[in-house]
Parts: structure tokens; C-alpha cells; sequence
């Protein structure tokens, strides 16, 4: 309240309160105390004296809105036909007597309610905003053939969509999804078209290339809106036996949907293929490029410019290394794989110059520049290495160049791998580590699943993933005799993604049949600080056609209470894959939910502890209840762990414990066939 007195906002508020009205009420009568108030918190509502003689209403209204343009402003006055003019022509939301106690609550109590109305119109609109950007980017890397049209007329398709066509964008604005079918079927699709404004239809119909060629397609149509206006959207699957779309879906697997570069396993497979059809030229050179500030620009200035970001460097590379192998390798890498008589250094300079003298910063729109690093390592140094090992150093060069960067310097930094030398790693078993880099490069790792079963019936199917390695003597090796070394020479961001992929593989085939399947991966903790992860999971996801949703990601507890920078844009990007976060390693005594719901952690998974000797010991049973029921009070599912025994699960069965995994149900198989929820 400005220009009041102290006891008249004394009594108003005593008014609010006594109407139920929580207030939180400040006053003042001079300018002074306003700027003080202000720059301490800006103003929602205010009401104003405009008979105060010492801090005139235009002077409060103007330093109100300079805080807060959207504040609600009262206007207060013994005379207010007065300043009825005054009041309309500064679009104040009220004006009333300065003794109508009553009116001035019912005033302020309905702003309040239209505050909260337009603070939560603002965040539904915020909601929708991210909302069609996410439709747009799944459309746009759907490696399905997607259009929406409007009356037969196209209003968005996918490039997969035009693509099959043999069209380009600006040929759908001008067609019609009729001209797209055979003659023969022209009637039929009519028809179609026709029911499909009540209901969802399918059927094969003959469709037609650009090119004059015809082939048979799967099309749906699902009636929908889009922008507030009832359009269908058009789902089109051809013959899978074609050969030329398998190539074009081959190709889309194997291209990054942002940069349409190589993406990490295309990239990857294709180092191998060149090493085992003859190796490398004598002047071939491996080079990553990183952005290295990408984080902190997509943080501060959004993820919109950090797309950007990525197109522009990736367009600048293309031109520049027109001829090679060029691939986004990471959330924010490039490597390349390029052939030059000159040294790696002259190399580095030439691309870094290219890069400068692009103008990222300003086509982006970016406040600030990009800082970039190189790494490089030449096939003279390749002998006798995996693609794997051989991508490794080329990082870890690149690595070195961020770390040893001076920050007085320009921005961008050269390194390349053949000053350095290879660190001294102790107990570190070489043996071990080549038996990894084998496994890594030629399948030798084993995936075994254990079930985790429901005590409520859910008819899902969950199960834990685990991985095992061969040795040469084809014996199962368990984690606990390689990932020591595995994490001592830097190899469990690579175990992960192998993981990764070939679970996420199985999944596919066991949903395809039916099965409703969901599996729970760990991430080391490499892997869940490697920033090019999600991007890992994002290409799977699309390369064996599966949903993120089908996926649990499961986190160390200690790692989570590190709450290391990178962890948090992890878990934020598979949640917006709609994958599912659980933590691992729950102990007695634990009470930090705020930590479990600050990472979005949705399933707990109970240490083995908690439920040794379980149904002997009475106190234990009384302190896991206490532990289970805080956990789901948090909004959380909980799982026991190492089930040994009948009399154990019947004594968790009375905690009401979401889910039970161990041994007595069935132990880790390499086959999912066994166990159900019944």
C-alpha cells in the first residue's frame, strides 16, 4: 500500500486476513521507501494514495511499472470521480473511496485470483510452446512417413514423408494427398477419407513416385487437430522387402536427424570397415572438434540457438571436409576422418580458421562466441588399434587441449596426440583391458536378465539388465573382475553404450511379438556423466524403432548425492524421451527424498541389506516399513532386492513393497522366458 498510513494498512490487512485472504502486506508514504521495497521485490499488487502529498501517483505508478510492467495497481482516493480520468487513462485496475474498507477487499482478493488465473495462463502457454516444439522435432526425426492434410491438402509432412514421394517441401504445399494415390485406388481412398472423419482407418493402397513409379503402402489416417482446426494425420508404411527404402531407411538410421551427418554408430562402423578392407593411407588423420561451452550457451540462451549452434558448425564442417568421413559423434563433438600431407597442426589451424572466420556467433544470434577444441591423432599412430581405441586417444587429445587451454587466449585451442604420451595408469591389468576392447569390438560381452516382479499385478514385465564378459576360454566373467580396469582405462562409457544398444535391441524384438516388456539399465558413472549419452539412447531409440517409455535408467545413490553438473541434463533429456529414472543402493536410515524427487527418481531400488534375515529380525521389519512407506509418501515405487527365500517375500508382502527381485525367483538368464507376474 503506497501513500497510506501505517494504520490504514494495518486495518486492511486485518480485513484480508479476517476474510481468509493470506497476506503478506508492505507500506510506505515516501519515494524513497518505495525504491526501497522495490528493488527488494518487485510489486504483483499495489494500491496507491493518489491524494498523498508526498509521493505523487504518476511518480509510483512509473517506478511500479519499471519493475513490473503486468503489476495491478488500486487507486485510492477521498474523491474518486475525480480521478476517474486520471485512473482510465493509466489503465489502473480499480479506483475506489480510501475509507471502503470492504470494496477495497473484494477489490484486492479478485486480483489476487486473476493474478494466479494469468500466472497460470502463462505457464499453460510456456507448456504448449515446448509442447508443439517437441511435435515438431518428433515429426521431424520420426522415421516413420508422417503428413497432415486439410481437405486433401497437405499442411505439414516429415521428410521421410517427401522423401517417399520424391517431393520437396514446396511440392506439397501444391498437391493433394489424392494425387499421391494410383488411379486404380483413387475411389477406395475417397471412401477412406471418409470414415476416417469419425474413426481411425487403415488399408493397402497403390501410391505414386514423382518419378512415375508406383508402390503399395500401408496408409492410416487418424482424425485429429491441429492449431484448433480438424485436419487427419497420414501414417504411411511401405513393403519392407523394398530394397531402395531400405536403403533411404538405412540411411536415415545412420544420419544425426539435427546435422544429417553420420551419427556415432555409422561413424564408428565405418572405421572398421576401412581397417579390415585394407586400413588406413599413410596420410590419414583423425580429428574431433568440440564445442565446449555448448552447455552453458544451451542453458543460458536456449536450446532453440543451441540447435542452431549445432547446424551452422556442422554446415561449416561439411564444406570444409567435403570429401570425408564427417560424423556428430557426440551431444556437441564432430569427428572426422580426413587425409592431408600436412602436419596435423597446420590442419587443426586451417579448420579453426574456417571455423572463426563462419560467423557462428552471430547467425545464431548468440551473446556469446563459441569456444571450440581440437584433438588429433594420425594412422601413423593407429597401427595395431580398434576403431574404438583408436576414437579413444583421439579424444583424450582433444580432452587435453580444453584442460591445458589458456584462458586468456583466443577461444579455440590446437592439440594433437603425438606429443602425448600415454599415462601411466596403475594397477591396471593390460590383459584384461584388451580382452575389453575385443568384447567392445566384436560382440563378447553376454547381456543376462533378471526379473523384477510386481506385488500389485501389473502386467507389465520388468526386468534388470546385467553384462558379462567372455573371455577366451568362453568363460562368463562377472562384473567384479573387469570393471575395475574397465573404469582405470576409461572403458565404462563404452561398456554402457554396448549395453545400451544391444538391450535396447532385445527390447524391440521381444515388443514386436507382444510382449509388454519393460528393461532396467545401470549407468556407470562414466556413462552418466558422458555428455553424449543421451544422444546414444536417442539413436538407438530410433534405430530399432523402441520408446523411451519401455526403458528404466538406473542410477548409484552415492552418485546422486555427489550431484555432479552433468547428471541433472542427463536425467532432464531422458525424461523428455519419456524413459523412466530409479536409483539403486537405498540403505537403513536413509531419509533424503528431496534428493530422489529433485532427480525425478520414480522406482527405488532397496539394498540387499534391508532384507537379510528379514523375517527373524523384528526391528529390521519395523524400520524398512518406516523406510518403504516414506519412499512411497515421496511419490515413489520401491523394489526389495535379494530375495533369497518363501518366507522372505511373505513377510515384504505385508509392507506393501511395489516390487521383489533375487535368486528365489529366478536367477540372471541370458533368456527372457521364465517368469511372469502371476
Amino acid at each position: 500500500m503506497i501513500g497510506s498510513s501505517a494504520e490504514d494498512a494495518s486495518r486492511c490487512a486485518n480485513a484480508l486476513r479476517n476474510s481468509g485472504q493470506p497476506v503478506r502486506m508492505e507500506s510506505t508514504e515516501t519515494r524513497e521507501g518505495l525504491l526501497r521495497l522495490l528493488e527488494t521485490e518487485p510489486a504483483d499488487l499495489v494500491t496507491i494514495n493518489a491524494d498523498s502529498a508526498t509521493l505523487p501517483p504518476d511518480i509510483a505508478i512509473e517506478m511500479i511499472r519499471e519493475e513490473n510492467p503486468a503489476a495491478s495497481i488500486i487507486l485510492l482516493s477521498e474523491n474518486p470521480p475525480a480521478w476517474a480520468e486520471y485512473a482510465r487513462e493509466n489503465g489502473v485496475r480499480d479506483l475506489l473511496h480510501s475509507i471502503s474498507i470492504g470494496r477495497l477487499v473484494f477489490a484486492i482478493q479478485r486480483e489476487y485470483h486473476t493474478l494466479l488465473l494469468r500466472q497460470e495462463l502463462a505457464h499453460t502457454r510456456h507448456r504448449l510452446a515446448n509442447a508443439e516444439l517437441r511435435f515438431q522435432k518428433l515429426l521431424k526425426s520420426s522415421r516413420d512417413a508422417i503428413a497432415y492434410i486439410h481437405q486433401g491438402l497437405h499442411i505439414q509432412s516429415n521428410a521421410v514423408y517427401r522423401e517417399l514421394f520424391g517431393l520437396s517441401a514446396e511440392d506439397m504445399e501444391s498437391i493433394t494427398m489424392m494425387d499421391l494415390v494410383a488411379p486404380e485406388d483413387r475411389n477406395t481412398f475417397k471412401r477412406l477419407l471418409r470414415q476416417a472423419g469419425e474413426k481411425e482407418v487403415r488399408k493397402k493402397l497403390r501410391c505414386r513416385h514423382r518419378d512415375g513409379g508406383e508402390f503399395e503402402a500401408d496408409i492410416e489416417l487418424h482424425p485429429l487437430e491441429v492449431n484448433d482446426e480438424p485436419c487427419l494425420q497420414v501414417l504411411i508404411r511401405t513393403d519392407s522387402t523394398n530394397g531402395e527404402l531400405q536403403a533411404r531407411i538405412r540411411q536415415l538410421i545412420d544420419r544425426d536427424p539435427h546435422t544429417q551427418l553420420f551419427n556415432r554408430h555409422a561413424f564408428v562402423g565405418a572405421l572398421e570397415r576401412i581397417q579390415t578392407t585394407g586400413g588406413f593411407r599413410d596420410n590419414a588423420m583423425l580429428m574431433e572438434i568440440s564445442i565446449d561451452n555448448f552447455a552453458e550457451l544451451c542453458d543460458r540462451e536456449g536450446i532453440d540457438k543451441g540447435d542452431r549452434l549445432l547446424k551452422k558448425t556442422a554446415e561449416i564442417l561439411r564444406s570444409h571436409f567435403s570429401d570425408d568421413l564427417l560424423s556428430r559423434f557426440g551431444d556437441h563433438e564432430f569427428l572426422v576422418l580426413t587425409h592431408s600431407r600436412k602436419s596435423p597442426d597446420e590442419v587443426a589451424e586451417r579448420c579453426l580458421d574456417t571455423l572463426h572466420q563462419g560467423s557462428i556467433q552471430e547467425a545464431c544470434e548468440l551473446a556469446e562466441p563459441p569456444e571450440f577444441s581440437l584433438g588429433a591423432i594420425t594412422s601413423s599412430q593407429a597401427s595395431n588399434l580398434s576403431a574404438l581405441e583408436l576414437i579413444r586417444r583421439c579424444r583424450r587429445a582433444a580432452r587435453y587441449a580444453r584442460t591445458e587451454r589458456d584462458p586468456a587466449s583466443e577461444p579455440i585451442s590446437v592439440f594433437n596426440d603425438i606429443d602425448l604420451e600415454e599415462p601411466v595408469v596403475p594397477e591396471v591389468d593390460t590383459e584384461i583391458v584388451g580382452l575389453i576392447d575385443g568384447a567392445l569390438e566384436h560382440d563378447g560381452f553376454r547381456l543376462l536378465y533378471q526379473p523384477i516382479v510386481s506385488l500389485e499385478g501389473d502386467t507389465r514385465e520388468n526386468y534388470s539388465v546385467f553384462v558379462r564378459l567372455i573371455d577366451e576360454n568362453d568363460v562368463e566373467r562377472e562384473p567384479a573382475w573387469f570393471y575395475q580396469h574397465a573404469n582405470r582405462s576409461e572403458r565404462l562409457s563404452e561398456i554402457d553404450r554396448w549395453v545400451i544398444r544391444r538391450a535396447i535391441s532385445e527390447l524391440s524384438r521381444h515388443r514386436s511379438i507382444g510382449r509388454k516388456i519393460n528393461f532396467h539399465i545401470t549407468l556407470s558413472h562414466d556413462g552418466a556423466l558422458d555428455d553424449s549419452m543421451l544422444l546414444w539412447v536417442c539413436d538407438c531409440l530410433r534405430e530399432f524403432k523402441a520408446k523411451g517409455a519401455w526403458l528404466y535408467f538406473q542410477f548409484d545413490l552415492e552418485l546422486l548425492q555427489q550431484r555432479p553438473p552433468g547428471l541433472m541434463r542427463l536425467i532432464e533429456g531422458l525424461k523428455k524421451i519419456n524413459c523412466q529414472i530409479s536409483c539403486n543402493g537405498i540403505k537403513d536410515g536413509f531419509t533424503n527424498y528431496d534428493l530422489l524427487q529433485h532427480y525425478h527418481v520414480e522406482l527405488v531400488r532397496l539394498s540387499p541389506e534391508l532384507t537379510r534375515d528379514l523375517p527373524s529380525d523384528v526391528k529390521r521389519q519395523e524400520r524398512l516399513a518406516e523406510l518403504n512407506a516414506g519412499l512411497q509418501q515421496a511419490g515413489m515405487k520401491t523394489a526389495a532386492t535379494g530375495i533369497e527365500d518363501a518366507n522372505t517375500l511373505a513377510t515384504l508382502w505385508s509392507m506393501n513393497i511395489n516390487y521383489i527381485q533375487g535368486y528365489f525367483l529366478q536367477e540372471p538368464a541370458p533368456q527372457i522366458d521364465v517368469v511372469g507376474n502371476e
